[in-house]
């Protein structure tokens, strides 16, 4: 497996991991508005355990594949005099 595909899987990885921890801290932040602290306190825990189950899940699966980036350019630039 060439290093490039490795480091590839590694942002993947990275992004996902940013993008599931976004989610489970909007829904914490949502749910602070609203529950009563003690209520608050036991989703908590409960979210960010299942946030963090995805990350370590999502990394798993990642491991059975290679995966490349390759950067797409679409856009046109138009020299004029």
């Amino acid at each position: 497996m060439r290093e490039g595909i490795k480091v590839d899987n590694a942002r993947l990885n990275n992004f996902a991991k940013k993008c599931i921890m976004k989610v489970v801290k909007d829904m914490l932040d949502y749910l602070e508005a609203i529950l009563p602290k003690e209520q608050f306190e036991l989703m908590r825990k409960r979210i960010l355990r299942s946030g963090n189950n995805e990350v370590r899940e999502f990394a798993e699966v990642l491991r059975e594949y290679n995966v490349e980036h390759i950067p797409q350019i679409n856009e046109t630039i138009v020299f004029k005099d």
